[in-house]
């Protein structure tokens, strides 16, 4: 049965590196935490996708032995670098050998440079451009980017005649282009076609530059030869038109053209790589990196499978050993990403030659992928893996960038092949997503009836599991929670199979139809903002919400933080995550920018720049339990002076129920004309969607004159309110249509000041809004 696994934060790392855009955007620390708590150091780890080298790399110094399987050329290389990153100097040596060679007898590096040669418009002198911004749609709109050395003019200009007739002549030199076709496809290749598909994305002049300087590997000594295609690589993702201008699609998944992309100088982009690669190392020890069936020292290493998991799997049981047993799978699942398995298999041939795409030829011909394709080639690949392990062997899965089709995919293949979910545990904001499953003891065959479910089952199990959740976290959710929520009871409660006749491609779409469907019930729920055309948006909520009248999970998070920072002085934002995390488990895992807003509502640091925070000494118990007492006393005084009847809650409560909010009512002839709760926090929820009867006694509120209600809170509070209602449009549609908001200082100010009567109170209350944090004059 799964369960609420707690979400282990990490920390990102601080150099990106080169391909990133391509990689799985994961935190450092993750898998090393999870093992630590799971397997003992020395035991061996299999990676069975390969798609990220710095968990491998991680995994590895952590004392583990990882065997990890990488068909792709270019992750089996990423995966070797990751192992021992090259050293500045070393890098540095090699971009010098690569420039000092030569064509025609000239210096490599001065020719490339000259292919970017523009005239300044300042001065007049030939300088060199940094990049070019390209406008497909219209010409006068594309730009050059450079700095002047002889004026200094530096920043973005409209290109001239002269940079189209320069860029004209690459567009006729059809040598290069040509050559980069070859070393991929030759010409009798039936999938040479698909390779000049994608060298649509490369301009002519960048082709030309590559190339040139890839036909220099082979003059260089083995050591700096690898060295230099390291730079090239970098610099063959710097190179292609998928950087659009500005930056709109940082992360591409397909290789469509934009309307406005940049052209980079391929040089500068070389040079750039030496610190792109030097920055990995920074921090970073080498790990021993061997290749199968040589295994790494016990005491930690990386065991590189050069092919697909299939071929691993049969050659295991071919040389079965005592001394090999996995004892955990740790993976980044794969996402289906066309713009990089393509490019993958054109920068493979440019730096090895065709016979390195041949294990990669398939990335070639497939020009979409679709989630139901992917359900399907993740659980082909499941059940090659539990061939490779035993009954209860733990699967520790991450994603970087979650989205519900992802999670559904991942979920249902490892549902359909025998592995049992433990839990699932997201942090939407940053886009990540952590999956633990245990192997079970069934096989793939016999898991659950070999029927499909009826879709109106399924549709049932989702949109209990939906209200389930909502009711749980009590305020409105994103469409991931809500998905990942209906993916776990589904998983939980339903014997979901594939068959002959009922693919892994088709459980899917059932699925997924099933969970639009449940989401689409407007007799049960309730959509805030998003649009029909974008299904993934918005927040929804319960049709009826009589039931939810406890604290939200913001309110409790908000809670747990104070309590955290009056015990733990000079904590640090990680500790709190880290303490919060296991609290709040699964998908109830505190939002990262909600930690925050609570950190600068409640704390400060303990000196600037410090990572070190502390309670506000305005904060603490004693000093708010004085402003709360001082603030009934003004709305006592406040009130009397108005004329009216104060009548100050207490003493009342339920019996065995914990004590109601305080208020205080000012009333007139039996009827109340405003109810004010002081708080010190921002913990509104349950005072917010009170019941009209809370258990104790009110004065009877008139239906046709409601009384007006307000929170007084500390000024404090304001950013941490505004960013609680700008989270829960149920919260601030609430607090817009009846309730009115009133900073501690602004009733002091009142106090202080002579009585503005009963006509002019409530534009007093409103003349410091709650926005507003600086001190003003109020004018009475």
């Amino acid at each position: 049965m799964s369960s609420p696994i707690a979400y282990l934060p990490g920390s990102m790392p601080g150099a990106p590196g080169p391909l990133a855009r391509f990689l799985p955007p994961l935190p450092e620390g993750v898998a090393r935490s999870w093992l630590s708590e799971n397997v003992p150091p020395g035991a061996w780890i299999l990676d069975p996708f390969g798609a990220s080298p710095r968990l491998a790399a991680e995994i590895a110094q952590s004392g583990y032995r990882l065997l990890v399987t990488a068909n792709n050329p270019i992750e089996r290389f990423l995966l070797e670098l990751a192992a021992a990153p090259p050293a500045r100097e070393e890098l540095r040596a090699a971009l010098a050998d690569l420039a000092a060679s030569s064509r025609a007898g000239e210096r490599i590096e001065h020719h490339i440079r000259g292919l970017y040669r523009t005239e300044c418009d300042q001065c007049g002198q030939m300088v060199e451009a940094e990049a070019f911004i390209w406008d497909r749609n219209a010409s006068d709109r594309s730009l050059r980017i450079y700095t002047c050395p002889y004026c200094k003019d530096s920043g973005e200009h409209p290109i001239t005649p002269a940079d189209q007739e320069n860029l004209a002549q690459y567009a006729n030199n059809k040598l290069q282009r040509a050559r980069a076709l070859e070393r991929v496809a030759p010409l009798e290749d039936p999938d040479r076609v698909h390779v000049e598909e994608a060298l649509e994305v490369y301009p002519d002049r960048a082709v030309y530059a590559l190339l040139t300087l890839v036909n220099k590997l082979d003059n260089l000594p083995p050591a700096r030869q690898r060295l230099v295609e390291a730079l090239l690589l970098a610099a063959f993702d710097q190179a292609n038109t998928l950087w659009s201008h500005p930056t709109t699609r940082a992360r591409p998944k397909q290789l469509t053209d934009p309307t406005r992309f940049r052209e980079k100088n391929i040089w500068l982009a070389v040079e750039e790589a030496v610190e792109q690669w030097s920055a990995l190392r920074e921090g970073s020890e080498d790990v021993p990196l061997t290749y199968w069936p040589n295994p790494p020292p016990a005491s930690g290493g990386i065991c590189l499978y050069q092919g697909r998991l299939k071929e691993l799997v049969e050659q295991v049981h071919q040389a079965p050993s005592k001394d090999f047993e996995i004892s955990a799978v740790v993976a980044a699942l794969p996402r289906p990403n066309q713009a990089y398995w393509t490019l993958s298999a054109l920068w493979s041939g440019w730096l090895w030659g065709n016979e390195a795409v041949v294990p990669f030829k398939s990335a070639l011909r497939r020009r979409r992928y679709d989630w139901a394709w992917h359900t399907t080639a993740l659980q082909a690949a499941y059940r090659h893996l539990i061939e490779m392990l035993n009954p209860g062997t733990p699967f520790f899965g991450l994603i970087g960038e979650a989205e519900g089709s992802y999670l559904a995919a991942a979920l249902l293949a490892a549902e359909t092949t025998s592995f049992d979910l433990v839990g699932v545990a997201i942090r939407p904001e940053k886009g990540r997503a952590q999956l633990q499953w245990k192997l079970g003891v069934r096989n793939a065959q016999s898991k659950g009836t070999p029927l499909p479910v009826a879709p109106h089952h399924i549709q049932e199990v989702a949109q209990h599991a939906v209200r389930d959740h909502l009711l749980k976290c009590r305020e409105p959710a994103d469409v991931l929670h809500l998905q990942s929520a209906a993916l776990s009871a589904m998983v939980r409660e339903l014997h979901l199979v594939t068959t002959p006749s009922f693919s892994p491609a088709d459980l899917f779409s059932q699925i997924q139809e099933a969970i639009q469907s449940a989401l689409a019930n407007r007799g049960l729920f309730t959509r805030y903002g998003g649009s029909e055309r974008n299904p993934e948006s918005g927040l929804w909520w319960l049709r009826d919400d009589r039931e939810v009248m406890d604290v939200s999970l913001s309110d409790q998070i908000e809670m747990a933080i104070v309590r955290y920072l009056q015990q733990h002085p000079g904590c640090t934002l990680e500790e709190i995550d880290a303490f919060l995390c296991p609290q709040f488990p699964g998908l109830f895992t505190p939002d990262l920018d909600l930690i925050q807003a609570c950190l600068r509502s409640y704390g400060e640091v303990l000196q600037p720049g410090s990572s070190q925070w502390n309670l506000r000494p305005q904060d603490s118990p004693k000093t708010r339990r004085h402003d709360l007492a001082e603030m009934r006393h003004l709305l006592n005084k406040i009130g009397r002076e108005l004329g009216y009847e104060v009548v100050i809650s207490g003493q009342e409560k339920p019996p065995n129920q914990p004590a109601p909010p305080q208020y205080i009512l000012w009333c007139e002839a039996s009827r109340v004309h405003y109810v004010f709760y002081a708080l010190a926090s921002a913990v509104m929820s349950k005072i917010i969607f009170a019941p009209k009867d809370a258990g104790y006694k009110r004065p009877q509120r008139l239906p046709d004159e409601p009384p007006r209600q307000i929170l007084v809170v500390p000024g404090g509070r304001a950013g941490l309110i505004g960013f609680k209602l700008a989270a829960n449009p149920r919260l601030r549609a609430e607090v817009d249509d009846h309730w009115r908001l009133v900073k501690f200082r602004h009733l002091r100010r009142l106090a202080e000041n002579a009585s503005p009567g009963r006509g002019n109170f409530d534009a007093q209350l409103a003349s410091d809004p709650l926005a507003n944090n600086d001190p003003q004059m109020v004018l009475l």
